[in-house]
């Protein structure tokens, strides 16, 4: 596993751009596009610019109801549903105004999957139902689950996924499958895995399932038939870290990544086809990168972007194809909050170290091995640059790369792997803003002393 600063592109969504508050239930996006986000205080519709707010008024049976959103789906024909921990609500597009259903009030709903047009599943903590839409009808969803497979009885649900005609629950004794045409739920064995937890599953773009085991700290993808049990699978990942690793979403992007949002560790993104496992984690000196590692959910919408309902920061979102960039910074993490951020000279050596330089020292980066080498005068220590203040850079044809300071010119010569000092009888000690070499091989340098230029040849 490696970190990565971020090639990531992440946008905040939180109070400062409307927001009713910053700790996020719940994410889904309506048949119009529009996201909606269930905080602790409000639901909030956001078109990618503004967000509306609905909050509970007292005495008005057409707003939403007080307690907390929980869950939110855009049913096959459209309509959209609210679960809250007090009940199920939708939203009227046409009239926009809330509608309560009286046949779930109290029920501290989950999630919610369609079945069919007609039918939709609620999952509670303990608990399934399917609730006939036409009829307002709350019906308890008897299974053969437990009398057949005793460990079984009463599962605790975490999650739902839904492929096709198939509802796939994760719940702390396994994987079970519910049948939307035959209304019949089955065990789905996992080879290896059977009685241990599941937390979260999500399907790719192939319908194939991923789940992750959170006291085994393992991402997996079952293989095999879809009509049929599932019982074999690839173990493809497993976490190198003794942290604990409270992953709470689960997302499959369009290019065979997985995404594992987390409470604590920040996010994490695996590749499957390279198996490389790369974590992302906040840096306050990146203002592209994540705001925060702690999160409480993940959301994709259906243009393949990730929503990542923060701990208290708001939404943050990005779209994973979208990767102009990659961050650097100047010097090691462990350095950065003693040190200056600023980049003020660059350049690539023939082996494609990428050389830094700003006004706390030079520093070296390799690139493959994703270590640093650094240079910076310290007090009481021999002097190692002629000034801490790294204005230009250069590397010349035989990879040597000249160093233009705040008061003189060094050398770091590829050869001997030293840096040098250029006396100053060749060149003076100034201020060097720039280096750069003509077509001849003269390596010219540019001081802030009146009409001063230099070269080397």
């Amino acid at each position: 596993m490696k970190a990565q600063l971020t090639d990531l592109n992440i946008q905040q969504l939180d109070i400062s751009r409307g927001l009713n508050d910053g700790i996020v239930r719940c994410i889904a996006e309506d048949q119009y596009g529009y996201m909606w986000i269930g905080t602790v205080g409000a639901l909030n519709r956001f078109d990618g610019a503004h967000v509306e707010r609905y909050v509970y008024l007292p005495n008005d049976s057409t707003t939403i109801n007080p307690s907390q959103p929980r869950c939110m789906h855009s049913d096959l024909n459209g309509r959209f549903w609210i679960g809250t921990e007090d009940g199920l609500m939708e939203y009227d597009f046409s009239k926009n105004y809330f509608k309560h259903a009286s046949a779930l009030k109290h029920i501290n709903i989950l999630a919610i999957e369609s079945i069919n047009p007609q039918e939709l599943l609620i999952v509670t903590k303990k608990k399934l139902y399917t609730y006939q839409l036409k009829r307002q009808q709350l019906e308890p969803l008897q299974s053969i689950v437990a009398r057949n497979n005793p460990n079984f009885m009463d599962p605790v649900y975490f999650g739902l996924c839904k492929i096709e005609q198939n509802i796939y629950l994760a719940t702390d004794r396994g994987l079970l499958r519910y049948h939307c045409l035959n209304h019949q739920i089955h065990v789905i064995p996992i080879e290896g895995h059977n009685d241990q937890i599941i937390n979260l599953l999500q399907s790719d773009n192939d319908n194939k399932l991923w789940l992750f085991y959170p006291n085994l700290k393992k991402l997996i993808k079952i293989e095999g038939n879809q009509l049929n049990p599932l019982v074999t699978n690839s173990p493809i990942m497993t976490y190198n870290t003794s942290d604990s690793v409270n992953a709470v979403g689960l997302i499959t992007d369009n290019n065979d990544g997985v995404w594992i949002a987390t409470r604590s560790n920040g996010l994490f993104y695996f590749n499957a086809a390279t198996r490389l496992l790369t974590q992302y984690k906040s840096r306050v000196l990146l203002t592209n990168g994540p705001k925060t590692n702690n999160y409480r959910f993940a959301y994709k919408d259906k243009q393949g972007i990730i929503w990542l309902a923060c701990d208290v920061e708001g939404i943050s979102y990005f779209q994973p194809n979208q990767r102009f960039f990659k961050n650097l910074l100047p010097f090691p993490d462990e350095e950065q909050l003693n040190f200056s951020k600023l980049g003020r000279a660059i350049c690539i050596d023939q082996q494609l170290n990428v050389w830094m330089g700003n006004h706390d020292g030079l520093s070296r980066y390799n690139p493959r091995t994703q270590q640093y080498t650094v240079w910076r005068n310290l007090p009481g220590k021999k002097e190692v640059l002629y000034n801490n203040i790294i204005r230009s850079l250069y590397c010349d044809a035989e990879n040597n790369v000249w160093i233009g300071t705040g008061s003189g010119v060094n050398m770091y010569n590829a050869k001997s792997n030293a840096i040098e000092f250029i006396p100053n009888k060749y060149l003076p000690n100034s201020w060097y803003n720039s280096i750069n070499e003509d077509k001849s091989g003269n390596i010219w340098f540019c001081t802030n002393d009146t009409a001063s230029l230099y070269w080397y040849s």
